[in-house]
């Protein structure tokens, strides 16, 4: 099927896949040569055709952008743009927009200009633009969800976040029910003295994982969690320090002391469990409470299953502040205030960010559309 679908006579490959999804039910390894074909064909209907048999053989339980896809969205943007300058319209742009937000597709910097003039042409107002960041226009302001605004319309973008649904099915996959993790690896009185400490100091709105905060390269620093800590509490965050009883016994007193000015500390006897018990005390504060660590915690997501490990994936992205190295010897933390590189849909009209990187918005740009001209916008 992969050598046929590589060749003029793809569409044949096509025409035989409902049969070979009978006879071979599993993800075929021809869906992604079969969506390069059809893009780069400009075979509109095919291409969606795939997605929607994609859909079929998932059954939502893998994100196909992950598994599946390839990277060929661009030229089937490419094709949808020249056949719209040929006047040739296989359906609108909203659709395309919808196709977009639905499978998870970016659109590259190289496509916003013939993106642009087609949106003009079709009757929409669209200005690309930057982003306003809250933290830097509004330094007063020191939570960390102030989520960056388009600058024409004002409107924030929002970033993938779990409904409170999602999140309690998440909780669930990783509690059992008699409030043990998935891994059944937590000590139960240790947990119970956990369970307390969040109820009479919580909720909290970040959970630090001690020892990985500390890890400077190829040695710990203790200092650094102080430092870590102070920042935190400059922006008005209830923290929660999860560390080893070992590792915090060996700590100098003066530092302790300044630890405890800023956040509760839970000390686990544990010398291998604390990892469990950073991302219990993060699921047992609830939705809004976010995690401290550069753990990517990729062993425990794998064993939630495919599709809660996808919405753990997705809580990691919204939830997980990071800590980034400095040469210098600076601390920096890394906020997820960025919002979703995916296109979003709002009342009046659509923002889609953009950049020459398909997975990291950094430069902040973002094409923001609309149908109505009746709205105030600031150019």
């Amino acid at each position: 099927m992969r050598a046929l679908a590589g060749t003029s006579k793809w569409r044949e490959c096509f025409r035989l896949l409902d049969l070979y999804l009978i006879i071979k039910p599993d993800i075929p390894n021809c869906f992604d040569s079969l969506l390069a074909a059809a893009a780069n064909e400009g075979d509109f209907h095919i291409f969606c055709d795939i997605l929607v048999k994609i859909d079929n053989v998932l059954k939502s339980d893998i994100q196909p952008t992950e598994q599946v896809l390839p990277l060929c969205f661009s030229a089937f943007v490419n094709a949808y743009l020249s056949a719209l300058e040929r006047g040739v319209e296989h359906f609108t742009l909203e659709n395309l927009f919808f196709l977009m937000r639905k499978y998870k597709f970016y659109i590259n910097e190289k496509n916003i200009e013939s993106l642009v003039t087609q949106l003009k042409r079709s009757g929409y107002l669209c200005h690309t633009t930057d982003l306003i960041d809250p933290l830097l226009k509004y330094p007063e302001v020191r939570g960390w969800n102030q989520l960056p605004r388009c600058e024409v319309c004002n409107l924030a973008l929002n970033r993938e976040e779990l409904t409170s649904e999602e999140f309690e099915d998440l909780r669930n996959a990783y509690f059992t029910q008699d409030g043990v993790n998935v891994y059944l690896k937590n000590n139960p009185v240790e947990s119970k003295l956990l369970e307390n400490l969040i109820s009479i100091k919580g909720p909290f709105d970040v959970v630090v994982d001690h020892l990985n905060a500390c890890f400077d390269g190829s040695r710990l620093k203790t200092e650094v969690s102080v430092s870590i800590l102070k920042q935190l509490k400059s922006r008005g965050l209830n923290c929660l320090v999860v560390t080893r009883k070992k590792h915090y016994k060996a700590f100098p007193a003066h530092l302790k002391t300044e630890l405890e000015k800023c956040a509760a500390i839970f000390i686990s006897k544990s010398e291998s469990l604390d990892d469990l018990f950073v991302l219990d005390a993060t699921f047992h504060s609830g939705i809004n409470t976010m995690l401290l660590s550069n753990d990517k915690f990729h062993d425990h997501a794998c064993q939630l299953g495919s599709k809660m490990q996808q919405a753990f994936w997705r809580w990691q992205r919204c939830r997980q502040i990071l800590r980034l190295h400095s040469s210098r010897g600076d601390i920096h933390l890394y906020f997820p205030e960025s919002p979703d590189v995916f296109v979003q849909k709002s009342e009046d009209g659509w923002h889609i960010p953009y950049g020459t990187n398909s997975f990291h918005f950094s430069d902040k740009n973002v094409l923001c559309v609309r149908r109505s001209s009746n709205l105030k916008m600031k150019v």
